[in-house]
């Protein structure tokens, strides 16, 4: 399996999932001292997998790395090499909108659920991971692969440009119409919580749809697709018009 890295983790003194940066956090407040962390921190998916901190420098951010001796549950995506952008494109392509529409629903159950102590959602089996596709190997024969997840909360880097990944989170949504010389076009501005105010974070063009939102209302969002930035301000490009769902 090849090397991954993780934005959150399952820290199991409260049985909640945290955000990486809490970690780096601790890291630069206690002069490297994050004792409250080693032994309690775990795969966020499978929760049984340890992971271990590396923290960020001047040429390299931080991140968490499954250790070595540790390997996650059977039926968790991370089981699994990451898939490329083309393999998650040729899978895509072999769907109908509502299965693509089913996937991303089942997807947020895994990744947004009601409440932490109800678990993955899954059913032990990675043939029902929303999170793993089959694709073909060279040999003709399906093997399974994880599409990757980033969390709308977090740091989009350029790095990640044009890759593919399931965006996940909570946010709060508008419309915004574009006039072009063809008509009206309508942008989705996704806004998510920082320090208790909500700020606009990327956006997803949606074409002649014009979403029916409640601005008031925080909904759970789930993208597949690619990461791209205009003027350095990142946005989503939807890998089909139907790779993207809220509730």
């Amino acid at each position: 399996m090849a090397n991954v890295s993780f934005e959150e983790f399952y820290y199991n003194e409260d049985d909640q999932i945290h955000d990486l940066y809490e970690i780096q956090k601790e890291y630069e407040k206690n002069n490297g001292n994050i004792s409250k962390y080693r032994g309690h921190i775990f795969c966020p998916e499978c929760k049984i997998a340890e992971l271990s901190f590396t923290h960020k420098t001047s040429i390299r951010r931080a991140f968490l790395s499954k250790i070595p001796s540790s390997d996650h549950a059977e039926y968790c995506s991370f089981k699994h090499d990451c898939a490329t952008k083309s393999e998650i494109k040729q899978f895509v392509r072999l769907l109908s909108d509502k299965q693509i529409q089913d996937r991303l629903e089942a997807a947020l159950n895994q990744l947004l659920p009601k409440k932490a102590k109800e678990g993955s959602g899954i059913n032990n089996e990675s043939k029902d991971n929303p999170l793993v596709i089959e694709v073909d190997n060279k040999k003709g024969s399906g093997v399974r692969k994880f599409i990757p997840r980033k969390s709308i909360n977090t740091w989009f880097d350029k790095s990640e440009k044009n890759k593919i990944f399931i965006f996940y989170g909570h946010a709060k949504l508008e419309t915004k119409e574009i006039a072009t010389k063809n008509g009206k076009r309508y942008e989705l501005i996704i806004k998510t919580n920082k320090q208790n105010e909500w700020i606009k974070k990327t956006s997803v063009f949606r074409g002649t749809t014009n979403d029916n939102i409640d601005t008031k209302k925080i909904y759970d969002i789930a993208i597949l697709g690619i990461i791209e930035f205009y003027n350095d301000f990142p946005q989503i490009k939807t890998v089909t018009f139907s790779s993207i769902m809220f509730r």
